[in-house]
Formats: structure tokens, sequence, C-alpha cells
């Protein structure tokens, strides 16, 4: 199996072509377009001297708005300095053992660009050699020398297709980077170079205190059609106390279909753990035919209560496998619901807890620590996010982000340093954009630095946010906080509020203050697109969300977080207040005037560890990963 290896996509993709195997030149990946996502078609190279004009590549490619990766192991016979050389129309990247040395990647006209690096005699070195064409002429070439070595192009007898012993691998132009390198004549991790049966599992993961799972991936494949092929197996531990032990495999359908079958003569052959034929599977080329990724879901709940292994099996019948099977960023989420007092038992999972807020007052918060007493360390390696419902911000003029927070995260850096990032996401939760200037959005004992400690004097914020009492701390007083929302309006959006530690040793900054991380109050508010609402319609929106009139925060007993709706102070409806408590129009409706919509969200969700959650009012949802 190759997996999450650290060379370039298309190269995981092929596993690497046995055709290329001993052969000297470069590895060429031609794509019709600027950005290496649309493949054309790959051929081999025997050097990198090309000048095409106003022509194109051929294969159909257009003349311009295309791109070329190459690859290949070069082997010096000095131990010199190097440099290489590239001349280009238009953009180019070169990466030598997995440094890029050369930074051309800009239109221009025939450029020369060069770069140095040292290297050892009969040794080989990994390059990647990036190009593309804009427009007009398209040229691309490579050369090097060194004190013993003349200015040439790169001969082919120079490069090699396998890393050969010792060699440097290294990544660059789309795939990763480090001394990883793969045999292309052994791509398999057991060892052996016979196309046969081969799986990949995870590790043991918990359902043993949940209600719902869902298992996640992403996958590309080419597999060879009508006889071999990739199946999902859920394997449970037969001693549902020993995760280490052994686990019992049963074969299951994912959401979206198996795309083939195996040889219907060996259907009584290939079977799980229980006798079950494994007939169906996915072969020939993944996402219709374009051999590109695709997202596959399979719901596990009804493996709840046991510790359970994803295995990925590739099934070998008879003749060749195809180009290969990659799978990546496989996920479990799980849903439990607090009916039960052991579903809580897993320390810093995000709980809905009694405490007391800003105002002295007891309320209902958000809590990640010991939810047993509040009083122990985060564990080691936590990953926990707490999200919000999706927040529709298609109509919104502006969008504030306001809530408040209470903490106490080591101060000291670390690997990564122990702290909390805010993060929004506009597809989904496909990904993530911080909104924390730096990796980390605060640290140490909320409120307990003053306004000038940050070197602003006057600006209302401190790194560890200003005090508003018991050392609750709004979210528009942390310097490291981004809480306008401008740049995403247009979009519907959701924020998870990420806890992460190290594992360097203790996580909190003061052993005699409250231990874990709060979150209260969650809102955000702004300007909507609307001239006026009416005063009914506003009456029951007040009535049903928050406070009016000056009125306190609103306890939702019933529900799983405390809301508030506040309105601008009279007169400056388009200045929102600078935090959301207590303050409402001076009378009626009219507060809202000029266009004022006030977005109140509220949290969504708790994880476990390393895990991500999604709450609907009381469930809950972890995230392994």
């Amino acid at each position: 199996w190759i997996f999450n290896a650290p060379l370039s996509d298309s190269e995981i993709t092929e596993l690497y072509e046995r055709g290329m195997v001993g052969q000297h030149g470069w590895r060429g990946e031609y794509y019709d377009n600027r950005d290496f996502t649309d493949l054309a078609f790959i051929r081999f190279d025997s050097v990198i001297n090309f000048d095409w004009g106003n022509g194109n590549p051929g294969g159909g490619m257009g003349s311009n708005r295309f791109s070329v990766r190459w690859t290949g192991y070069v082997e010096p016979m000095y131990t010199e300095v190097y440099t290489f050389y590239t001349r280009t129309d238009d953009g180019a990247r070169l990466y030598v053992g997995g440094v890029r040395i050369i930074n051309q990647w800009q239109d221009q006209s025939p450029t020369e660009a060069s770069g140095t690096v040292s290297l050892q005699a009969g040794q080989r070195y990994r390059v990647v050699f990036e190009y593309y064409e804009n427009s007009g002429g398209a040229l691309a070439e490579l050369r090097w020398s060194s004190a013993s070595q003349s200015k040439v192009i790169i001969p082919a007898t120079d490069v090699y297709q396998e890393p050969g012993t010792g060699g440097t691998g290294g990544g660059g132009g789309g795939g990763g980077g480090g001394g990883y390198t793969i045999d292309p004549l052994n791509p398999w991790s057991d060892g052996s170079t016979v196309n046969s049966e081969k799986y990949l599992e995870t590790n043991p993961i918990d359902l043993r205190y949940v209600d719902e799972a869902t298992l996640s991936f992403y996958q590309k494949y080419n597999l060879k059609v009508g006889s071999n092929g990739g199946v999902l197996l859920i394997g449970t531990a037969d001693d549902p106390s020993d995760p280490s032990g052994s686990y019992t495999y049963r074969y299951i359908q994912p959401n979206q279909p198996y795309t083939g079958n195996t040889h219907v003569d060996y259907w009584n052959i290939n079977t799980d753990d229980y006798g079950t034929p494994m007939r169906w599977c996915w072969n020939g080329k993944s996402a219709g035919g374009t051999m590109d990724w695709e997202y596959i879901s399979v719901d596990l709940s009804r493996f709840s209560g046991n510790w359970i292994k994803v295995k990925f099996l590739y099934i070998y019948n008879y003749g060749g496998t195809g180009f290969g099977w990659i799978i990546d960023d496989v996920e479990v989420k799980v849903t439990s619901y607090p009916h039960s007092p052991d579903k809580n038992d897993t320390i810093d999972n995000w709980n809905l807890v009694t405490t007391t807020n800003y105002r002295g007052e007891q309320t209902t918060s958000w809590y990640c620590g010991d939810p047993v007493n509040h009083d122990g360390d985060f564990k080691d390696g936590l990953d926990n996010s707490l999200y919000t419902r999706p927040i529709d911000l298609t109509n919104a003029r502006t969008a504030i982000l306001d809530g408040m927070f209470k903490f106490n995260i080591e101060e000291a850096p670390g690997r990564p340093p122990d702290g909390f990032r805010v993060e929004v996401s506009t597809d989904n939760g496909e990904s993530w954009i911080p909104l924390s200037l730096g990796v980390r959005t605060s640290w140490g004992v909320s409120g307990t630095e003053t306004d000038a400690e940050d070197n602003i004097p006057g600006d209302g914020r401190s790194f560890t946010g200003i005090d508003s009492g018991d050392n609750w701390v709004h979210a528009g007083s942390l310097t490291r906080l981004i809480t306008n929302l401008n740049g995403f309006i247009g979009n519907t959006i959701i924020l998870r509020f990420r806890m992460v530690t190290n594992t360097d040793g203790r996580h909190y900054e003061d052993n005699d203050m409250f231990k874990g991380f709060y979150i209260d109050d969650v809102k955000i508010y702004g300007e909507s697109l609307e001239g006026t609402r009416a005063d009914e319609v506003l009456k029951d929106y007040l009535t049903l969300v928050g406070e009016h009139e000056g009125a306190t925060d609103l306890d939702r007993d019933d529900g799983p977080v405390e809301m508030s709706l506040n309105s601008p102070p009279t007169g400056t409806s388009d200045t929102p207040p600078p935090f959301l408590t207590g303050e409402s129009a001076a009378s009626g409706g009219d507060g809202l005037e000029g266009g004022m919509m006030l977005l109140v969200i509220p949290l969504l969700a708790i994880i476990g560890i390393a895990v991500v959650s999604v709450l609907v009012r009381s469930s809950v949802k972890r995230k392994y990963r």
C-alpha cells in the first residue's frame, strides 16, 4: 500500500508506471490548464529541451494555458556544488531533493533562472520541474553545471525513474517533501513484489458510547475490471474490553454503490469472516472513468457499542492490478445523545455545564475539560472543536462575531502550542480559514492582562482579553481574534472553536485557578440588506430568541445554549455596540431601523479526543481522525 506517501498526486495515482522502471529520462505529466488539475496525458521524455513556439505538446492539448510537471532522479558524477538552470516561457519552479531552488512562477518571455545545491557523487536526488505556459510562445529547457561539469542540457543517462540505494526523495510541486521514496519494483508495504490480496486498516475506533456513526473518505483508483477490485469491511473486536485483540470483519455496502464486480468464478471464494460473498467492488476508473477523487460515506450506526476497525481490502483473483487505489481523509463522525450517564465519561469532550457568568448569574455554558469536577488538566494531543449550525450571511451587509470566553491555557510555546483557535468554513466544513492572528487565538488565564500589555493601549484589547467579570472576556477584547466577518458576506458559513494541546506536559497556566475552556453567548450581529421589518415580526422574533428593552439574557433551559438578541444604541444603527450584553434600543422595535438585523447563532456541538462534533439541540457529535 502507498498511503499518504509524500510524492506528487499523479505519481501516487499511477503507482509508478512499470514501463518506466529502469529507463533513463523524465516522467512528464501534461495538464490542459495552468494549475495541474486537468491531466491530459503522461509520457516519457528523454531530456527537457522543448521549443513549442506557438504550438502545443500534442495529445490534443491547447497551445496556451497548459502546464507540465517533470520528475526524475539525477545522479551526479562529482561531489560538488551544482547549478541548475531553467529557461522558460512562461513560469518555472524547480525542486532538488525536496528543496525549491528556482521560483520564477510568472509570465515572461524566454528567461533563464538558476539555483545551486550541493550534491554527492553517485547518489540520486529527486528533481521536480514544474512549468506553465500562459500565452504566446512556449519553451522549457533544463540544464546543469558544476566546477567539473560543463553547462549542458541534463542528459537522459544521468536521469532515472527510481531512487536507487541511498537516494534522496523530496517533494515539491503538488506533492509532499522529506526523504521518503518508493521502490517502483515493490510498491507494497508488506515487502511482497507479487500482485496479491492486500489490505489497509485503521487503528481501533471506540464506538462503545455512541448512538450514530458515519465513515467517510476520499478515494481514486484504476483497478482491473472484471477480476480484481477494492472493497470495504468493518471489524468488531472479539473481546469488547480489549481493542488490541482480534477482530471479526464484515463486508459492507457504502452509501455510494460499488462500481463493478469481481469474477463470478470467485464469488464463493472471496468471502468475509461471516461467509458473505464479496461480489461487488470498486474497479475500473474512479469518478465515472476520469480517475479523479470521489467521496464515499458509510452508515456505521449498527456497529455502535463496539470497538471497530475499518479495513480497505484489495481483492486479487488473477491478472494485473491496474494502476492502484489511493485513499485519503478517512474520518468517522459519531453522535451520542446524553441520555446515559456514561456518555460524558471521556475527559475533554465539549459538554453543557452549569456555571457562573460574568454578571455573577447561574447559567449554562459549553465547556471543554474535565466534565466531573472541572478541575483537571486537558489531555495530551487534544484537538476538539465546537461547531455552530450553518449561518446564512447571503443577505447581510455587515457581520460581526461576538461571544464570551473563559480559559486557563498554558502560555509556553510548543509543537503545537496549547491554545484555542476560531475558524470559519464557507464550504460546509470541507476547508477552514483561521480567524486567529497566528497559530492560536489566546493563552494564559483569560482576563489577566490589561489593555496596554498588547502594546496597543486604548484599543480595549489584550492577548488574554479584558476581564468582564469572573475571568470572562468578550471575543472583541482578544487582540489576536478577527471578529469582523464582512469578508464572508454572501456565503453560508460554519464557525468552529477548536481547542488544541501538545504532548509536552501540563496544559494549564495557573494551578490555583479554574481549569478548562468555557464558551457562552456566541452571536453574530450586523446590518442586513433589507430596509425595515414590521413591528409585529420583530416582536415575535425578539420573543423567541432573546432579550429586548434592556431585559436580561434569556436562559434556554430547554435548549443547548443561552442566547440573546441586542440592538445598537439609539441613533447608531450603523455602528454595532462594542459588546452584546444588556444593550438594547431605547424604545420598541425602532432599534432595528435602517436595515439592522442581528443573527443569533446557538452553538451546536461537541467533540471527543482529536474529534469533531456537531450537536443538534442536546445531541453530541464527535469526529475521529
